[in-house]
């Protein structure tokens, strides 16, 4: 008998904490969740919050991050941000 739980319509991952992210067509699951799902985040040495997310600093939310390498649990993806103006960092 088989049984089903659902149905994935879309598969979105966020490289950058609070930042937009990219959709995708495939994924690699491991035993972390999504690979390179939140693999980076900004952090404010001086602020009592430390992690910095959109609840705080909402224009996070304007800039976007996509993975430009795979790898495997050992090591984190390659990430490309784009910043609300056009510009691209690696």
């Amino acid at each position: 008998m088989e049984h089903s739980l659902g149905k994935v319509s879309a598969i979105h991952r966020y490289p950058v904490k609070s930042f937009r992210g990219e959709s995708l067509q495939e994924a690699i699951v491991s035993r972390f969740g999504l690979y390179g799902d939140r693999s980076r985040a900004f952090l404010d040495e001086k602020s009592s919050v430390r992690h910095l997310t959109a609840k705080h600093v909402p224009k996070l939310l304007e800039y976007q991050a996509v993975c430009i390498s795979e790898g495997d649990e050992t090591s984190f993806p390659g990430v490309r941000v784009t910043t609300p103006d056009g510009r691209v960092y690696a």
